[in-house]
């Protein structure tokens, strides 16, 4: 596997950031190189990492309770004979407990989930008040097309810079504090 990024719009051909966009006559890439390039990659991207931070999600809490109401059952209805089969059970499924919980805390799968979903539904719903020109994006509050397409650029690089914050901040451990002698 090589080290330079493909280019996601054609296969042999290394990924290059400035040539990104497709240029119009005067060198600036128009809205809808945008929208197709920059905006659908990303709102596909959020919605594909909602989903499968919440599939994390959802199977380890699973696991957890499911391994969670084994042991006490088995304890109860163990025989003398098994005893020592029955405690090396009871060792196994909660130490696959303590494995699933530790993998929500280490992935936060579930504050991913909410933070991507939440970046998918804004930029859905900036993207439907651009396209039907609603809001700050009417004629009677931005009557440049210019305006509204620098507008809608701005508002969804600021969705995804707030969510990026959003991702480092959940994600940053706190070193223990320490005191002085």
């Amino acid at each position: 596997m090589s080290d330079s990024k493909e280019n996601p719009n054609h296969k042999n051909k290394p990924y290059d950031p400035i040539k990104y966009y497709e240029f119009i006559n005067d060198g600036s890439p128009t809205i809808q190189n945008y929208i197709d390039k920059r905006f659908k990659d990303q709102l596909k991207w959020y919605e594909d990492h909602a989903k499968s931070s919440m599939i994390k999600y959802y199977t380890c809490h699973v696991v957890i309770v499911f391994f969670g109401a084994i042991i006490p059952i088995i304890n109860v209805f163990s025989l003398a004979a098994d005893a020592f089969m029955i405690r090396v059970l009871s060792s196994l499924f909660g130490g696959t407990i303590i494995v699933a919980t530790g993998l929500l805390q280490l992935t936060k799968a579930y504050e991913n989930w909410i933070n991507y979903r939440s970046t998918a539904e804004q930029l859905k719903q900036e993207y439907q008040l651009f396209a039907l020109k609603a809001e700050d994006y009417s004629d009677e509050k931005t009557p440049n097309k210019d305006s509204k397409d620098r507008l809608f650029v701005e508002k969804v690089e600021s969705m995804i810079r707030l969510e990026g914050k959003k991702y480092l901040s959940t994600h940053q451990y706190s070193q223990p504090k320490q005191t002085q002698p």
